[in-house]
């Protein structure tokens, strides 16, 4: 047991306050729009950093996710590159993509289940091609809520 509690000891709840410490190293990065997948990821953010978030399945900036079937039910890693994009694009602002998945270890043949009735997947050359138009700033590990995420920039 005492092993046990030593390995999350120093383990944060969140790793939003990881993300914001990410962030302050990163003047170039000071005016980002944030995404996410799944978009209540972004919910704390509000907490750490002054920046606007943008909810994907949702189509609006906001603080907080309203789980409605009148989102985007049905996600793909193309559609989060495609609306990084489009932001830029009307934006003239970084964006920053937080993803709870790790590219590396999805199946491209697979849909992932997400919370609510939310869906998530990463068909054909989807994960090359976000590859290739991001960077990948950081990598957390898993928190003690079981909260982790990749963090990229869109090129």
């Amino acid at each position: 047991a005492d092993l046990a509690f030593a390995a999350i000891v120093g383990t944060p709840e969140s790793r939003s306050r990881d993300f914001a410490e990410l962030m302050a190293r990163r003047p170039d990065l000071k005016d980002a729009i944030l995404i996410a997948d799944p978009d209540y990821v972004l919910e704390t953010m509000h907490y750490y950093l002054p920046n606007p978030t943008y909810f994907v399945r949702e189509r609006r900036y906001g603080e907080y996710v309203r789980f409605t079937r009148k989102g985007r039910l049905d996600l793909t890693l193309g559609d989060i590159l495609d609306q990084a994009r489009a932001i830029r694009a009307s934006s003239g602002r970084p964006v920053v993509i937080l993803l709870a998945w790790r590219l590396g270890e999805m199946d491209p043949a697979r849909v992932y289940r997400e919370s609510y009735v939310w869906t998530f997947s990463a068909p054909g050359d989807q994960i090359a091609r976000f590859r290739e138009a991001t960077t990948l700033l950081a990598q957390f590990p898993k928190a003690t809520s079981n909260e982790s995420y990749d963090v990229y920039t869109l090129k």
